[in-house]
């Protein structure tokens, strides 16, 4: 029931009601990459790359296209782990 409401308010968000299809989505007015996932890729990005648009790859389609780690879920935070730190603390950890 939770997936149908969401699809709903996708749908009626901006005050109409939209299709989720490619006419639906391109009068949301979203980003190039995420109109062109849907239909007519070719088309919609020359019309992007002629009208100089820039998409900033946030969105989960976009992302996709782009083959790069979608900000969501387990994508949401940025790790690193410090190696130097591990070889520095290990000493400490054998004296005690």
């Amino acid at each position: 029931a939770r997936h149908i409401q969401m699809l709903g308010d996708c749908m009626t968000y901006r005050g109409a009601v939209l299709g989720i299809n490619r006419f639906g989505i391109s009068r949301m007015r979203t980003s190039a990459l995420m109109l062109a996932s849907f239909e007519r890729t070719t088309d919609l990005v020359f019309d992007a790359a002629a009208r100089s648009r820039v998409d900033p790859v946030k969105g989960v389609s976009e992302c996709i296209i782009m083959g790069s780690t979608i900000n969501l879920g387990t994508g949401l935070c940025k790790l690193l782990y410090d190696f130097n730190a591990q070889e520095a603390l290990a000493p400490q950890t054998a004296k005690q």
